[in-house]
């Protein structure tokens, strides 16, 4: 831990970890119950059942995840970008997140059908490839860190 000051705790990562899958199984449950089971079974009122109860799942799942995002700033990416440590792939991590917020907020306050469409577009790719730039971020920095002379078997 002292040659990497910025590697975050075990209980920090499973929150992490935990919420990060529970915000994306909630929006890909959602877009699934939005977009294909609509159209596979159009008698089944998808919109009444799944979607509201995964939506507010969604959200509160994005809240918590801002929030512990917000908690990394200070050990995490703060004394990363000190060290020189995995930079690119935190910049296009927090980009992509920068990304998924604003078009989540747009879902919500954006007006116009025609806005909103291309927002919820934007969201859901952008949502469905967040959990491979997380992964990236941390196998790179996994990778980028690991002492001198230590292999992966």
């Amino acid at each position: 831990m002292k040659n990497r000051p910025f590697k975050l705790t075990l209980p920090h990562k499973q929150w992490l970890y935990g919420i990060s899958s529970v915000l994306f199984l909630s929006g890909a449950l959602w877009w699934l119950a939005d977009v294909a089971l609509a159209q596979m079974w159009p008698g089944h009122d998808f919109e009444r059942d799944a979607k509201p109860w995964l939506l507010e799942v969604h959200g509160g799942a994005a809240m918590a995840f801002l929030f512990l995002v917000g908690t990394l700033w200070p050990n995490h990416i703060r004394r990363a970008w000190r060290f020189g440590q995995n930079r690119k792939s935190g910049v296009v991590l927090l980009a992509w997140l920068a990304a998924l917020t604003i078009s989540g907020y747009g879902l919500y306050y954006f007006g116009g059908e025609q806005v909103r469409e291309w927002t919820a577009k934007i969201h859901d790719g952008a949502g469905f490839l967040a959990a491979a730039v997380l992964a990236a971020h941390v196998w790179l920095g996994h990778r980028t860190t690991r002492p001198p002379g230590r292999t992966v078997r």
